[in-house]
């Protein structure tokens, strides 16, 4: 189970950019501890000096055209997931293993149109053996990363605390939302997380887009 209340002591605080460096007009989020060993982040986060930072293990990054933190050698599998709903050209997945960090890219858009929860399989058994490999020697740690911190990533940290961390909605939102204010699941998203937080756990056929509506 996972409990998200266990938070280190040690954990360093989470990272932003400084205004004046990133020419925005507000600090920018870039990666944060939501929960035991399960960090959420944007795509500044996919970067090999703030996955070391952190000690991060292994990391999901979701979306299109997201930075990649390893080499393209050390890519050792590019296939589609389980419950894909659409051509392998459009959504797929890619996984990279390198210097000890496993790395899963799912290749998909911020849509409230796309049917994430199908993909959710294959986050949830990557991230669940990702905790499993800890060891005497490794602490796990597993960042899931999209372009802004605050949808698609968050989708997946949400739905894996709903079904398997067994916590409520609510109570899954709230601890993203101390690590990322910005948080905000998009329509559909949101709409997949009502379904989880109704039916604790995700459903074993394909969904159309647009098929959740509550």
């Amino acid at each position: 189970m996972v409990h998200i209340e266990e938070i280190d002591d040690d954990e360093p605080p989470p990272l932003e950019v400084n205004a004046e460096e990133s020419d925005a007009e507000e600090a920018r989020f870039i990666i944060g501890l939501v929960a035991s060993g399960l960090y959420l982040g944007n795509m500044f986060a996919l970067n090999r000096a703030v996955l070391d930072e952190h000690g991060i293990s292994h990391v999901i990054a979701v979306g299109k055209d997201l930075p990649c933190a390893l080499s393209e050698d050390a890519r050792i599998s590019h296939e589609t997931f389980r419950w894909t709903p659409t051509a392998a050209s459009e959504q797929v997945q890619y996984e990279y293993e390198e210097d000890g960090i496993g790395y899963m890219v799912l290749e998909v858009e911020d849509s409230a149109d796309v049917a994430l929860l199908n993909f959710m399989h294959g986050c949830f058994e990557f991230i669940k053996s990702a905790l499993k490999d800890e060891g005497a020697n490794r602490k796990s740690r597993v960042l899931v990363a999209c372009e802004e911190g605050t949808s698609l990533s968050v989708t997946v940290l949400a739905s894996y605390l709903i079904c398997e961390g067994h916590v409520a909605h609510e109570a899954a939102m709230e601890s993203i939302l101390r690590v990322q204010p910005s948080a905000e699941p998009n329509r559909g998203f949101a709409r997949h997380l009502r379904y989880l937080e109704r039916n604790k756990s995700l459903p074993n056929w394909v969904l159309p887009s647009g098929c959740i509506n509550k």
